[in-house]
């Protein structure tokens, strides 16, 4: 188990929200923490994945992706994931790496416990249930179950597709990456009719992963996949194919016919997406994305 040296944990601490700590807490700390090293579009964890560690940013710059399609940049001294430290709800956001050799000081949940840091989870304070009330509270405003998504039906950050093969996915996809995210269901009609897709169980629900995932990767980048979860469920026996996409932090082509010729640029606007010719697309991503830009 990495850890920092003495002197840069110090530093890191007084630079987050846990300065005010007594120094004995400080000394819990240290002997409790991990180092953790991520490259750039690493994840740290997923939206909906179930977690138990609390992060302060050592060095470098982290995005967090919440599901309605916000983001929130973190930067040195920020602290995030102490929703999942302190209570047994899953993540609410993504939070992926933005630079090379970004790092993290990690605090599980079972160490913070055994340190006597937070109260066990089987005599829980005044201040976790109060804490769980307000994440619940939190869970409503961002909810977005699959059947929500299909009773609201589609929109500016949902679409909804009847065939795996439908090459209007991959125009969903690459608009919700450079847009604000999204999320496609596929095996559903327009008006938001679950048709399930053809030959679907759970035993090839880690084909379809693959397939889709091979197929972004040819007709996109290998990066955008940091970006996109993949999910499935039934509904009364038909099966549907979740992709959740959180906005990139570059621009995304797509390679919708043959050929480099082929390659569009998509934003999502409203309930469609847009297709931007090289004009509109360089003032958009200008716009959207100048750091990336500047850096290339």
């Amino acid at each position: 188990m990495a850890k920092l040296n003495p002197e840069k944990f110090e530093y890191a601490l007084a630079h987050s929200p846990l300065s005010s700590l007594c120094s004995g807490d400080r000394i819990k700390l240290y002997d409790i923490h991990e180092f953790v090293k991520f490259n750039r579009s690493q994840e740290v964890f997923r939206s909906h994945a179930h977690g138990k560690c609390l992060y302060i940013v050592e060095n470098g710059t982290f995005t967090l992706y919440l599901k309605d399609g916000r983001s929130k940049t973190l930067t040195e001294g920020n602290v995030f994931g102490e929703m999942a430290a302190l209570t047994d709800f899953d993540r609410l956001g993504t939070v992926v790496a933005m630079d090379n050799e970004s790092s993290l000081i990690a605090f599980t949940r079972p160490r913070l416990e055994s340190s006597g840091m937070i109260p066990q989870t089987e005599a829980p304070s005044l201040f976790q249930l109060l804490f769980k009330n307000t994440v619940s509270y939190m869970n409503e405003m961002l909810d977005d179950s699959t059947e929500t998504l299909l009773m609201k039906g589609e929109g500016e950050r949902t679409e909804f597709k009847e065939g795996e093969h439908n090459p209007n996915i991959l125009k969903a996809i690459a608009g919700f990456l450079n847009t604000n995210g999204g999320t496609v269901l596929l095996g559903v009609a327009d008006n938001g009719d679950v048709v399930g897709i053809d030959d679907y169980s759970n035993a090839s629900a880690d084909k379809y992963d693959q397939d889709f995932q091979n197929l972004i990767r040819e007709k996109m980048n290998s990066e955008a996949m940091s970006f996109i979860h993949f999910s499935h469920s039934c509904f009364n026996g038909k099966g549907v194919y979740r992709m959740d996409v959180a906005p990139s932090d570059r621009p995304v082509y797509a390679k919708i016919g043959k050929g480099v010729a082929s390659e569009s640029f998509y934003i999502r606007s409203g309930a469609t997406n847009q297709h931007l010719g090289f004009g509109a697309a360089l003032k958009y991503i200008v716009r959207r994305f100048p750091h990336e830009l500047l850096n290339d």
